[in-house]
């Protein structure tokens, strides 16, 4: 989710007019896009299908916003390498990109396609979603906003 994020916030052209600093990101994840990972699903695959159907209930029912936060520096908005973890199994094309909105086009060899959106709502808050298929061609739908902390990271 992380790389994810990473090539969202970040732009070859423009740097998204946000604050550099701590940052709150809040992720979500549709219930159907959790039940359709692989490791749910082979976690469950040989339980008889009530009990599958119970603990995919129960997950669904646990599974809420996940929050980290993340320091985000001047350079990481100016210069996107510094700010995107490598990873060889992802092609990222940037279909738009201004001061207020990045959209990419993801494609993870094996795991995930989709688009991207992030909208800068002011420079102390952002929003975004992405859409796409996961490994086995169930959609993914995962929303996911930021707040800015504080200007030090420390």
């Amino acid at each position: 989710m992380k790389i994810l994020l990473g090539f969202l916030i970040a732009s070859k052209i423009y740097a998204l007019d946000i604050k550099p600093g701590l940052w709150e990101q809040t992720v979500n994840l549709d219930a159907a896009s959790i039940m359709s990972l692989p490791q749910v699903q082979a976690q469950i695959k040989n339980l008889p299908k009530e009990q599958a159907q119970m603990v995919l209930s129960m997950m669904a029912s646990q599974m809420g916003p996940r929050k980290t936060e993340e320091c985000i520096t001047k350079e990481m908005l100016t210069s996107p390498e510094k700010l995107i973890p490598q990873n060889k199994d992802c092609k990222i094309k940037i279909i738009k990109n201004s001061a207020d909105q990045l959209s990419t086009s993801v494609a993870c060899e094996g795991k995930i396609t989709g688009t991207a959106t992030l909208k800068r709502t002011n420079t102390e808050s952002y929003t975004g979603d992405f859409s796409g298929k996961d490994a086995s061609g169930k959609n993914m739908k995962i929303t996911f906003s930021g707040a800015f902390i504080k200007s030090n990271c420390k």
